[in-house]
């Protein structure tokens, strides 16, 4: 504001100039700083644990959209990174009733049991938000997806009415129920494979998938395959596998946006037997084959080791040998197995699943059928077992799982019990 200056025999009023430019610069660098804090804020959040965002939402209404917006959810999982952990179900056994708890343990932070004396640590457990006979099927991205029945017992009513399959992010705990699988005929869990199912990630329309092949068919109804799609919320049918097989010897193994399971192929008339790798593009939803090393039919368990899809074979009581599928340098198109391990021992007798741990090589968490679950390596041959929750618990699966936002936008929140602490005076038998 600037004043007029007297002149001589005669007062001038003040006249008040007001630069509408700079008010409008002023606004606009206000704008862009404030534009540039939420930019930041954003950035500072994405690499924040799943736990604290979720209390962060109760800080106004535009960030409780803001981190349950899709946009959000999926840049956290890219861009936060978060280190492997792993779920462990227990079972406890008291007089007259039984729970299922469970705990999350970090790579580096495993409960083994380095000497015989070691007590029983203090560990806090949850309660599992299913039934006791659910059963853990396939993760992805800290999803959990479950069955709510056991093995050998139907995951379909003869009704048809309740849903049986959920997902679950137990970082978050928001749990998402599935509507029931078209197909009529029941499907069996057995021995820890669920048969004909598979759980990924379809990187090209950003959506989680779930696979199921109906491997019995029932009356003037052939088999079939069925693909469930988040996004969408449904089930649709694809194209059933043209290669030949009569059963699932493995789960469903994820990778590269493909989901991989071991099965076989059997004429008893002519006596013929193979074992090969069906693939599913989750894309496309085309099927595929990938052969395996020979002997094929001494293949036990796949996974996957340093992002490369692996095999174990062998035969019980004799050596194993772990096998990679890799690519040539200069051919890319061209894959082939490599033997990267061969067991000192037999551990693999009644071993389910397969974890590799990225904190020490040759390391692996194996998850077996009767809870005797151990960190196995296979360079040294050496093993550790794993402590109980307590005396009267039990460990009964074991799943990988990492702390994502999934699921956040959608589902229900689980509101459990507070939880519990275990003290090895209190578990004294």
């Amino acid at each position: 504001m600037k004043k007029r200056k007297e002149t001589k025999g005669r007062s001038v009023e003040p006249i008040i100039c007001i630069d509408l430019f700079d008010d409008q610069q002023k606004k606009k660098k206000k704008m862009a700083v404030a534009g540039l804090c939420d930019d930041l804020i954003v950035e500072i959040f994405t690499r924040l644990p799943p736990k604290s965002l979720v209390r962060f939402k109760s800080l106004n209404k535009w960030w409780c959209r803001r981190i349950c917006s899709p946009d959000f959810i999926r840049r956290h999982t890219l861009v936060c990174s978060p280190q492997k952990s792993f779920l462990f179900m227990h079972e406890l056994f008291q007089p007259g009733e039984s729970k299922t708890l469970y705990t999350i343990h970090s790579e580096d932070g495993l409960p083994l049991i380095v000497k015989k004396t070691d007590g029983i640590p203090i560990r806090i457990s949850f309660k599992f938000p299913y039934p006791e006979s659910a059963q853990i099927i396939a993760s992805c991205n800290g999803i959990l997806c479950i069955s709510e029945r056991g093995n050998n017992t139907p995951i379909i009513t003869q009704n048809n009415t309740t849903p049986l399959i959920s997902l679950w992010n137990p970082s978050i705990r928001h749990k998402l129920t599935l509507p029931p699988l078209p197909s009529t005929q029941s499907w069996f869990v057995c021995n820890g494979v669920a048969a004909g199912f598979g759980f990924g990630f379809d990187p090209k329309s950003d959506d989680y998938k779930i696979i199921w092949i109906d491997t019995f068919g029932s009356g003037k109804r052939p088999k079939s395959a069925f693909v469930y799609a988040l996004k969408t919320g449904a089930w649709c049918e694809i194209a059933y596998p043209a290669s030949p097989f009569t059963r699932f010897w493995s789960r469903g193994c994820f990778l590269n946006g493909a989901l991989h399971w071991l099965v076989d192929f059997h004429i008893p008339t002519t006596k013929v037997k193979k074992r090969y790798v069906m693939t599913l593009d989750l894309s496309t939803h085309v099927f595929g084959t990938i052969a395996l090393p020979e002997p094929n039919c001494a293949a036990r368990l796949l996974t996957t080791i340093k992002g490369s899809l692996a095999v174990i074979s062998g035969e019980p009581k004799k050596r194993w040998i772990c096998w990679v599928r890799g690519k040539n340098h200069t051919d890319n198109t061209n894959a082939f197995w490599y033997v990267v391990y061969k067991t000192k021992t037999d551990p693999f007798s009644d071993i389910a699943k397969v974890f590799e741990l990225t904190t020490n090589d040759g390391n692996f968490l194996l998850g077996t059928h009767y809870a005797c679950h151990q960190v196995y390596n296979f360079e040294t041959g050496v093993s550790s077992g794993l402590q109980r929750l307590s005396a009267r618990c039990a460990t009964v699966d074991i799943e990988q799982c990492v702390e994502t936002l999934e699921l956040l936008d959608r589902g229900t929140a689980y509101v459990e019990n507070q939880p519990s602490q275990w003290r090895k005076r209190e578990i004294q038998i």
